[in-house]
């Protein structure tokens, strides 16, 4: 139906994620506005410290021909010494930020005025709502090369439940998951299985002959 552009029935069905990602990235996801509903943590209301520490970020090179690419020869590029001067430097900036707001917060300072000083690596919680033709979009967009590696991770994760929960769509569309893949071995009648390794030969067959699904680029 998908490849005959019969999409209404993909609209009947809808899944919802929670998402722990960090303010950086929660701005790219809600950019797929159309499709979906949106739920966030709130830094107005609640305390950011329910989410857990800020946690540093991946430093990565900066692709010389694609400014929307990264890469990760960074330490080769610098030298180790100087990564890890910048990685203590990084640790010390977000500690700091934290110390920071929670002297505002203690000090009586809004928790709306208070979140000015947090860093775009503060954790965040959302709550993403979407039709199966819209998770089938953004999987396809996000898990290309082309997108930001901590948001393809999370394209990858939503793909993988997408997968459990959706079996038969998601092998129609060329997805697998190892557990997908394993359970179709088990349940076929035209291969017997009988030893773990006759399953693990099965698996790695099958894993090498599955195509690979086509992603369309993104802008983000």
């Amino acid at each position: 139906m998908w490849d005959h552009e019969h999409w209404s029935p993909f609209d009947m069905v809808d899944m919802t994620l929670e998402i722990y990602t960090t303010r950086a990235i929660a701005p790219q996801i809600l950019r797929h506005g159309k499709g979906f509903y949106f739920q966030e943590f709130s830094q107005r209301y609640s305390n950011v410290d329910k989410l857990g520490r800020i946690e540093s970020p991946q430093l990565r090179a900066q692709d010389p021909k694609n400014r929307q690419n990264s890469t990760q020869d960074l330490a080769q590029k610098i030298g180790k010494p100087k990564m890890n001067d910048l990685n203590h430097k990084v640790a010390a900036h977000i500690e700091a930020a934290e110390r920071l707001y929670k002297e505002l917060i203690i000090n009586g300072v809004a928790k709306e005025s208070a979140r000015f000083i947090l860093p775009l690596a503060a954790p965040t919680r959302l709550y993403m709502k979407g039709t199966m033709r819209s998770w089938i979009i953004y999987i396809r967009t996000r898990t290309h090369e082309s997108t930001q590696l901590e948001h393809r991770a999370l394209a990858s994760a939503a793909q993988d439940i997408f997968c459990e929960k959706f079996p038969l769509t998601a092998k129609a569309m060329g997805w697998y998951t190892p557990d997908l893949v394993v359970n179709e071995i088990i349940n076929s009648d035209e291969v017997e299985v009988t030893t773990d390794q006759e399953l693990l030969d099965q698996l790695m067959h099958r894993h090498r002959a599955q195509p690979q699904s086509q992603s369309s680029q993104s802008d983000h």
